[in-house]
């Protein structure tokens, strides 16, 4: 009998792994997952000069950036498993045709017109950067923001990060940059102005500072960072001042409202990485289940094309995918924002109760934001009402936040069972 139970339970185990889908580490699941303000996977560099730099973080459209200059590439990204096969970056130097570079004479990159550093206590800006063989000028910008958060490089081998505090005095620290040049690096600068901390980590790892001069921000009598309200840049124009070009490849810019951890940063890290096999379809945040906080990444993603996030296949990510995730994955209604698999009067009392509704103020899935687009309005309610099921109880089946394990693994495990008992 307990032979017979083991066989059993191994067929349960099978089940379980077979009833998954294939999924792998994704890093820009992982990045939103943490919730940043901005992040920028630039792939729209094909567009050329004045094409959109969309904004997949929780400023929405506000922080939109755009492409400038002429004198700029689209470029191949970190070439990993985390990274979608069709990732692009945007290179600031020309590739000649005998294998050198030349840096570009004009200023090039993307410019963000809102000021998304000022007035900011904490911040962790996160990116991936491929430096040239070129010797990088003194203060070359990777991305910040002018007199309030500057990031960037002030010699071939010497990050830098400078704040310009306001009415006067500074933050900043210097950190040796001892990786290949040609090659793409994960570099993350966190700032936490209340326990007054800096970090820098390349590839996952903190770095040791060569210099730093930190305190808190209530020790040097400040409120913030800074705030210069001139526009965020990407690797151009005036991040160290104007004319300061960074000479290489720039991909996936993040910017948090927060100071992350060094956990976070790893996995971030390890996100581009490590290849998972058995995840959950629809599972962004990689809880091991779907629930509410993956519809609020999926909604980041509209508008967008990542293939992390493209549920139907179409090349798109829209409300078709979304209407997938919750119908066709969840078993559940547009309109379940308690998450109990039906769509009825509570999900009513839910969502009322967080105030939002018609404000303007961003919301999730269990606040209201039905359709995706980060806010609670009328317009969730046609969504909600256009699926039906209000009030008709739960879907067959009930909700699914993991998969059903196949008609084929069922009947292996039936049939296990039953050979079992039979030599018996």
């Amino acid at each position: 009998m307990k032979r017979l139970l083991n066989r059993c339970m191994l067929a349960v185990f099978c089940a379980g792994v077979l009833g998954s889908s294939v999924v792998r580490a994704d890093y820009r699941a992982a990045v939103l997952a943490d919730e940043p303000i901005a992040y920028y996977t630039l792939d729209e560099v094909g567009g050329g000069e004045g094409a959109t730099a969309v904004n997949q973080g929780s400023l929405g459209d506000i922080a939109n950036g755009e492409y400038f200059g002429e004198e700029f590439e689209a470029d191949p990204g970190p070439g990993l498993p985390g990274f979608p096969a069709d990732n692009m970056a945007i290179r600031l130097t020309r590739l000649n045709e005998d294998g050198t570079e030349t840096p570009f004479d004009e200023a090039s990159g993307v410019t963000v017109e809102e000021p998304i550093l000022d007035d900011l206590t904490a911040f962790t800006l996160t990116g991936w950067i491929n430096p040239t063989e070129q010797e990088v000028s003194q203060r070359a910008g990777l991305f910040g923001q002018d007199n309030t958060i500057e990031f960037g490089f002030i010699g071939a081998s010497d990050v830098h990060f400078w704040a310009e505090l306001p009415d006067g005095g500074d933050i900043h620290i210097n950190a040796q940059y001892e990786y290949d040049n040609d090659e793409w690096t994960h570099i993350a600068l966190v700032g936490d102005g209340i326990e007054g901390e800096t970090f820098l980590y390349l590839n996952g790892e903190e770095v040791e500072l060569t210099a730093d001069n930190t305190l808190t921000l209530d020790e040097l009598g400040k409120d913030s960072y800074g705030n210069s309200g001139l526009p965020f840049n990407i690797g151009g124009g005036a991040i160290f001042g104007a004319d300061r070009q960074f000479a290489g490849a720039i991909d996936e810019v993040a910017v948090f409202d927060k100071a992350l951890t060094a956990e976070q940063i790893l996995a971030h890290f390890n996100a581009a990485n490590e290849p998972v096999v058995g995840g959950v379809a629809g599972d962004f945040n990689g809880n091991g289940q779907r629930d509410p906080g993956d519809l609020d990444l999926l909604a980041a993603a509209m508008g967008g094309t990542d293939a992390a996030f493209d549920l139907t296949g179409d090349g798109q990510v829209n409300i078709a995918d979304r209407e997938h995730w919750v119908v066709n994955l969840t078993n559940t209604y547009m309109g379940d924002s308690n998450f109990d698999g039906q769509f009825n009067s509570s999900d009513f009392v839910k969502v009322f109760g967080t105030a939002k509704y018609e404000t303007g103020q961003p919301a999730t899935w269990e606040e209201g934001d039905w359709n995706g687009d980060g806010l609670f309005s009328s317009s969730d309610f046609v969504t909600a009402f256009g699926g039906g099921g209000y009030e008709g109880g739960a879907r067959a089946g009930g909700l699914m936040v993991v998969p059903e394990p196949s008609a084929t693994v069922l009947a292996l495990l039936g049939m296990i069972c039953l050979i079992r008992s039979r030599k018996r």
